[in-house]
């Protein structure tokens, strides 16, 4: 996808193809693997503590954004990103087995370069990842 334009015309499945096919662009943030753990346990002590999900071949999805619904996500108290990994290291919910995939919900908090919260989940990210941009609606309809 050299085209920028191109990839405003691409069709809900291409870009989730393009995504579970692990395309994007390197991003380096994230924990390394000796890490986590510390963090894990710092995560767990704070007060009103989500449940975590450590994840490693991860992908930091950018929602493309107009105006109209930049304000959707304003009002929501959210921001235009989700995550999505190609391999769940831990859950602590068992939503997702080690090895298998899961994608977030919307973005709430991104901190210390490693944790992505949505509402309901602490996401670790172990490793670096990519960045890909989409559009939330095909982002939002992954389902496992």
């Amino acid at each position: 996808m050299t085209d920028g334009n191109m990839i405003n015309h691409m069709t809900p499945i291409d870009e989730i193809a393009e995504l579970t096919a692990g395309s994007g662009s390197p991003f380096d943030v994230g924990a390394s693997a000796d890490l986590v753990k510390a963090i894990t346990d710092r995560v767990k002590a704070e007060p009103q503590r989500k449940p975590i999900c450590v994840i490693a071949d991860w992908t930091w999805v950018d929602f493309r954004v107009t105006d109209k619904n930049r304000t959707f996500f304003e009002r929501k108290g959210v921001l235009p990103h989700g995550v999505y990994s190609n391999h769940v290291v831990h859950d602590e919910l068992h939503r997702a087995n080690p090895g298998e995939r899961i994608r977030s919900t919307v973005l709430v908090n991104f901190r210390d370069d490693c944790i992505f919260e949505t509402r309901n989940t602490i996401y670790i990210l172990q490793g670096p990842g990519k960045r890909l941009p989409m559009s939330a609606e095909a982002f939002l309809s992954i389902f496992f």
